[in-house]
Formats: structure tokens, sequence, C-alpha cells
């Protein structure tokens, strides 16, 4: 699981040097050619793993530096792989994620497909509906200053999730 999990964040973005050699063509007209543009993509990348491979024995190592962001992963693998001395009427971890899974599959689900409306509650416009000025600053196909949110994605589209980085890291 760990090897897919690695193998498909690596493969899932995309080296922050290719914007560099789309900005320089696109903006700026700067055209360096292919062979420049794939020697400094492939700089970038080398340098960031070379420093990786480096700073292991400091970054990597002690279980205190793990980037809270990764807890979430490192607590699904340890889900999915650790055996547990349960007590009688205790959940285990997997099962815990389950029904987690499920309950968040209802909670995306019922406000995405049935009742999209939650997504974006205007309450502003309810004040005067028949005013255009106050429709545009706070209607959801506006503005949305004053939008209250529902919808999971909205609410961790910007800053991301505040389940993910724990208290004592923020």
């Amino acid at each position: 699981h760990v090897l897919v999990a690695l193998t498909a964040n690596c493969a899932g973005g995309v080296a922050y040097a290719v914007d560099i050699t789309v900005i320089q063509r696109v903006w700026y007209e700067q055209n360096y050619g292919f062979l420049a543009n794939l020697f400094l993509i492939l700089t970038t990348q080398m340098l960031g793993y070379g420093m990786a491979g480096v700073l292991r024995r400091y970054l990597v190592y002690p279980a205190a530096m793990i980037w809270p962001a990764n807890l979430v992963q490192v607590a699904l693998f340890n889900t999915l792989h650790k055996d547990e001395d349960l007590q009688p009427g205790q959940w285990s971890r997997f099962k815990f994620f389950c029904v987690a899974t499920a309950a968040m599959f209802c909670y995306q689900w019922i406000p995405g497909f049935l009742f999209p409306v939650l997504s974006s509650i205007a309450w502003v416009c309810w004040i005067d509906p028949k005013n255009h000025v106050l429709s545009t600053i706070g209607g959801s196909s506006g503005l949305g200053v004053g939008a209250i949110s529902l919808d999971w994605n909205n609410i961790v589209s910007f800053l991301g999730s505040p389940l993910i980085v724990p208290w004592w890291a923020q």
C-alpha cells in the first residue's frame, strides 16, 4: 500500500520548473529550446532528490520529523496493517475506518447529488431577494460574501482540511 501511494503521489503532480518554462514562453516571449528546458526540469528535480538523500538522517529517520499533513496517510497504513488486541465491545481501527468512510460517502453524496443547494447558502440574499446589488455581493453566482457552505469540498478548498494537521502542529 505504501509503495502504491508513494508512486501515485510522485506521478500525480507536475514539477515546478515546468511552470518556469511555460511562463517564460507565454509572458516573457523567451524560448530557450527543448533541451535547455528539459535540463532545467531535470536539474531542479535531481537537486530536490539529492537534498532529500543527503538530509535523510535528519529529516526522514527521526519519527518526530514527520510532516503533519502526512500523519493521515501514516495512520491509514497503520490501520490497514496493524494487528490489535481488542477488548470486548471495542472497535478495531479497520472497522472505524469503514464506518467513517461510509459516513463520509453519505455526507458527500446527499449534498452533492440529492440536495446541491447546501453547497452555498446565501443568507445575505434573503434580506431583500429583489435587490440586484445585494445578490451580486452575497449571492453564490456573485462574490459570495457572507455565504455559508455545508459542502466539505468548499470548506477545505483554500486552506486545506482542519482534520489533517493536529492542534499541536498549527
